[in-house]
């Protein structure tokens, strides 16, 4: 006569083990997952900036060595720097940040709803362009204040030095280097905890917003406070407050 031989199943306490070690190792590895995925958000944002680096250096060279207007009010048209370059980039994905979440819709004009200059495109707000301050023209700094022409190459003491383009989440075509107070824009720290910064030499790189004006100030031509909205303590206090 054959001998049945019944299935031997898991016991509860073996289940649980078993659901305790899968859970620990999820939790593990999850961090691991989110830092890779934000890892090669802030690649791909530093991909973006590097082209928009580039488009930018195209229009100073065919543009008689003179960056873009940052903003410019013509009647009912309106143009800005995103705009001015884009026969160079071509492509409105270079315009959006992966890891900024107030692009989830492209903006029309400054600050304001106005009417876009023939053949601008609608473009995103992941990036604003490093301000100093709305007079014109501006000794050693950009200006949001429009003006006939952008400053020259010349006039920057250190390009490697003097940041162009930065992460915001400004419905303005600029990030002014005293922003970010509670009813204004703020910076963004996106990348685990640092933003990606484009400077005048076209070279991107990841800081925290304080580096940007502790030993200089790399929103200004000259590394000096002149001119500029606030002082150093000030922009530096406002920050730290919003950046944490």
């Amino acid at each position: 006569m054959q001998k049945i031989v019944k299935a031997r199943g898991f016991t509860l306490i073996e289940l649980l083990v078993v659901i305790a070690i899968i859970a620990i190792l999820a939790a593990i590895l999850f961090p691991v997952f989110a830092k890779a995925r934000e890892a090669a958000r802030k690649t791909s944002c530093q991909s973006n900036e590097k082209q928009l680096g580039n488009a930018i250096a195209m229009y100073v060279q065919d543009y008689d060595e003179r960056f873009p207007i940052v903003r410019s009010a013509n009647l009912a048209a309106f143009s800005d720097w995103r705009g001015a370059i884009f026969p160079y980039v071509k492509n409105l994905g270079v315009y959006q940040c992966p890891s900024n979440n107030s692009t989830a819709n492209p903006y029309n004009g400054d600050c304001q709803t106005v009417t876009l200059a023939p053949g601008v495109p609608q473009v995103y707000i992941s990036y604003g362009w490093a301000t100093i301050n709305g007079n014109n023209p501006v000794a050693n700094g950009f200006s949001y204040g429009g003006g006939a022409a952008g400053p020259s190459l010349a006039q920057i003491d250190a390009a490697a030095d003097t940041l162009t383009v930065v992460e915001s989440t400004t419905t303005c075509t600029d990030f002014c280097e005293w922003c970010g107070g509670s009813a204004g824009p703020k910076p963004t720290d996106g990348h685990s905890g640092n933003s990606n910064f484009l400077f005048a030499d076209g070279h991107v790189k990841a800081l925290k917003w304080g580096q940007t004006m502790s030993t200089r100030n790399m929103w200004s031509f000259d590394g000096t406070f002149n001119n500029v909205g606030n002082n150093q303590a000030t922009c530096m206090g406002t920050y730290n407050q919003q950046i944490r």
